[in-house]
């Protein structure tokens, strides 16, 4: 019963995201800390294991969550669930836009006003975790300030936080 939950849950959340995998990451908090799948740090701590893991975030957290929840079949059914409705609606999509004439500045602005609140609501719910330490908020806002003002690779700054945060848990062991 508890896939079912799983897929229905992860349905649901493939339904409303659009504008890509940090847009919803905090929808996929709520439903799985009010579930009682894991804590709220636990899913931090998936959060940034599916950010360096490739592929998109919210796919990557459905698949880790799915997995803690119910094992291999957990992971594919919250898996498939999370992407059954936005390929069919990417489908479906494709065949009004053949016969009809969209305006595809239009549709994006519109995707893109509901898109940068999701994200900041995403940010705040992860940076409210409980434990987070000063040495986290001193390597996100040195990632920032150099995300926003070198042109270092994301690539480099998101291995480069890691290993800061690995060393910074090491010597505080």
């Amino acid at each position: 019963m508890e896939i079912l939950n799983l897929a229905w849950v992860f349905f649901k959340i493939g339904v409303i995201s659009f504008g890509g995998g940090w847009t919803i990451v905090g929808v996929i908090q709520h439903e799985v800390v009010a579930a009682g799948w894991m804590s709220a740090q636990t899913f931090a701590d998936v959060v940034a294991i599916a950010q360096v893991t490739p592929g998109p975030v919210a796919l990557n957290a459905a698949t880790m969550i799915g997995f803690r929840v119910a094992g291999i079949p957990g992971a594919l059914a919250a898996s498939l669930a999370v992407v059954a409705f936005p390929m069919l609606a990417v489908a479906l999509v494709l065949v009004l836009l053949r016969s009809t004439r969209v305006d595809q500045k239009k549709l994006s602005d519109a995707f893109r006003v509901a898109t940068i609140p999701l994200i900041a609501a995403t940010l705040v719910s992860l940076s409210i975790t409980p434990s987070l330490a000063w040495h986290v908020w001193l390597i996100a806002a040195g990632s920032c300030a150099l995300s926003l003002f070198t042109k270092l690779d994301p690539l480099l700054l998101i291995l480069g936080s890691g290993v800061a945060g690995a060393i910074i848990a090491a010597v505080r062991l």
